[in-house]
Order: structure tokens, then C-alpha cells, then sequence
């Protein structure tokens, strides 16, 4: 990453345990996942999975695939945490960062762009054709 580029964190809670997420580690339905990012820029974030069949799915602000307002700041933690479903398979987990909000659209445009080119392989879908800075957790959910 470039100075003041943004780096993203996830963290587990399994029980009475919490971890750090690694991309490819296995997560089970009932995981608690919090996000925490640092950056020297105020911007938006939106935090989202993509299932290995391609569905699209916010994990802040349920009503829409959108980015959150997100401050400056080293190690900020994201409000709440995210309870994973009985999905079985991978997921990846991305963390964009932009300037001013990218629309919904624009996002489910960008995954399934991404898609295609990776014939629907989630696992080789660790970025997205946007201009904007990106950071992906692949979870397998065996």
C-alpha cells in the first residue's frame, strides 16, 4: 500500500474468542465480524460480500449498498459488528474507499464486471474494476 493508502481490518468474535480475519480462513454461520480501517483522508467507505454465486450484499445499512461516512484516522473501529449467515462456500469481503459515494449500481456493475472476468471464481475476484482503493478478505464457510 501507499503512504496514507487506506488499510483494512477484520476481526471475529466466535464464541467467547476474537481473532483476526485471514484471507482464506474458514467462518462459520453465527461469527461476529467487525471492520476497523485507517486512512488520512476523510472519505466513504462501503463494506460488502460477494457470494460465490455472485449475490451482492451490503453488511451496513441493510436497506442499501452504500458506503458510510468515514473520518481520518488510525485503527477506527466500524460501529457494530456483522452475525455471518448459514451460507455455505466463499465469500469475499470488500472494503472500498472513495471520495464521494458510489452508487449502488456502480458497485453491482463493477462485481459482476469482475464476475465474468474471473468465470464466476469469487476466489479469484480480489478486486473490483473501480477507481478507488480496495482491500478484500476471502472466507471460506464450510
Amino acid at each position: 500500500r501507499s503512504k496514507g493508502g487506506l488499510v483494512a481490518e477484520a476481526f471475529c468474535k466466535r464464541e467467547d474468542r476474537i481473532f483476526p480475519v485471514k484471507d482464506g480462513d474458514d467462518f462459520v454461520a453465527g461469527d461476529r465480524l467487525r471492520f476497523a480501517y485507517t486512512k488520512d483522508l476523510p472519505g466513504i467507505l462501503a463494506v460488502f460480500g460477494v457470494d460465490d454465486s455472485g449475490r451482492v450484499f451490503p453488511y451496513y445499512r441493510d436497506d442499501a449498498l452504500a458506503g458510510i461516512n468515514a473520518p481520518p484516522g488510525a485503527e477506527v473501529m466500524l460501529p457494530e459488528s456483522v452475525e455471518l449467515d448459514d451460507h455455505h462456500g466463499w465469500e469475499r469481503i470488500f472494503a472500498i474507499w472513495t471520495a464521494a459515494p458510489l452508487g449502488e449500481d456502480v458497485i453491482r456493475d463493477a462485481v459482476a464486471s469482475a464476475m465474468a472476468g474471473a468465470q464466476g471464481d469469487i476466489r479469484q475476484t480480489s478486486r473490483l474494476p473501480l477507481e478507488a482503493e480496495q482491500v478484500s478478505f476471502l472466507l471460506r464457510r464450510p
